[in-house]
């Protein structure tokens, strides 16, 4: 797989400051659908299937209560770029792939919706990404 960009590394830098940026924001939303519309065109201006893109996308459906519809995107975010080696330990090695922050957060994340959704799995899921990706392990 090709390294990332400096180009690409910069877009996603600056998307993820954006995020924090209109997550900080939060409470100016009255309105769910047009937060999710903004967090949904960050991710948009990231090459399709970018991992952090996805990540961002589930965070903003998880925040506003939408568990149910984030589940998918933080599982799209952690397969993004998984090609099977499982070896993780330098940040953003491949373009597609979430950098270590957002990995952390994506597992916590899919676990903590997939229990507020009601699905019994959510401590096996951690479990196993966790040992997935085993730059996760201890740094939570």
């Amino acid at each position: 797989m090709m390294r990332m960009t400096t180009d690409t590394a910069a877009l996603r830098a600056d998307i993820s400051g954006r995020a924090a940026a209109l997550f900080a924001a939060i409470d100016d939303y009255a309105d769910d659908a047009a937060f999710i519309a903004a967090a949904d065109a960050l991710a948009a201006e990231l090459p399709p299937g970018d991992a952090d893109g996805q990540f961002h996308r589930a965070c903003a459906r998880d925040s506003r209560g939408y568990s149910g519809e984030a589940v998918p995107l933080y599982r799209a975010a952690l397969a993004a770029g998984d090609l099977g080696g499982g070896d993780l330990s330098h940040e953003d090695r491949d373009g597609e792939r979430l950098s270590a922050e957002h990995r952390r957060r994506a597992v916590i994340q899919l676990a903590s919706s997939m229990r507020t959704t009601g699905s019994s799995r959510s401590r096996r899921t951690c479990r196993a990404t966790t040992a997935r990706w085993p730059t996760t392990r201890g740094r939570w």
